[in-house]
């Protein structure tokens, strides 16, 4: 779990795997569609084969992800995974990616890290903590809750 201020403090991240999951929480609504791109290529770059967008814009966020990894060689048939989830809670969003976002399978072997980045959002971020910290708590209560 990554809490930052802005989108341009994504680090570089060192994951014990090469490939790895990303839910980004973010309220992108106001940001340009280069800065999105640049996001995405910056994850890309990274080993990112997974990425589930949330929060305002996350429709266009996921786009310009999608466009960002246009220009991979990914072998055979790999496709780098995307999902928006802008209809529903946060909660709904960290369910999907704790239980069922996973890779392409030819990058399941590998993929064996994960990470929500929260910006520029306290409340999302403690939301996020408390989930991850004990996601099978969390999926356990969720279901009851459905």
């Amino acid at each position: 779990m990554l809490s930052i201020p802005n989108a341009t403090d994504i680090p570089l991240f060192e994951f014990k795997s090469e490939f790895f999951g990303v839910l980004l929480v973010w309220d992108s609504i106001g940001t340009n569609e280069d800065e999105l791109v640049a996001v995405g290529k910056k994850l890309i770059d990274q080993g990112a084969v997974y990425v589930c967008c949330w929060g305002p814009g996350c429709e266009k966020l996921h786009d310009a992800i999608d466009h960002a990894d246009q220009e991979n060689d990914r072998p055979g048939d790999a496709v780098l995974m995307t999902t928006w989830h802008d209809d529903e809670p946060l909660s709904e969003a960290l369910w999907f990616f704790i239980n069922t976002a996973f890779p392409h399978e030819l990058y399941e072997s590998e993929c064996r890290g994960s990470i929500a980045i929260v910006i520029d959002n306290q409340s999302w971020a403690d939301e996020c903590s408390d989930a991850l910290s004990k996601p099978r708590q969390f999926s356990q209560q969720a279901l009851a809750e459905s």
